[in-house]
């Protein structure tokens, strides 16, 4: 099972509606989008040896300063971002 398998499983125990996003007109986005409760959390999911790129920080940066809650996880590590 991939780490993202594994948090898409996590979250949706925790009740959210976990969507992932494959592709956007926009590239960088987080890798998964989750809904509970009029909440949107976006998640970026990183596999152990994988590496955050500057353009997933700007969009996780651009995403909380809309008031939205994102961070990246990386295996083994918890949120690194």
């Amino acid at each position: 099972m991939t780490y993202q398998h594994q948090v898409i499983k996590e979250m949706e125990a925790k009740g959210y509606t976990v969507l992932k996003t494959i592709r956007l007109n926009k590239a960088g986005y987080p890798d998964l989008l989750c809904l509970k409760d009029g909440t949107v959390t976006w998640i970026e999911v990183k596999e152990e040896k994988d590496t955050l790129k500057p353009l997933q920080k700007k969009r996780i940066d651009e995403l909380k300063k809309l008031k939205f809650e994102a961070y990246c996880l990386q295996k083994n590590k918890g949120i690194i971002y």
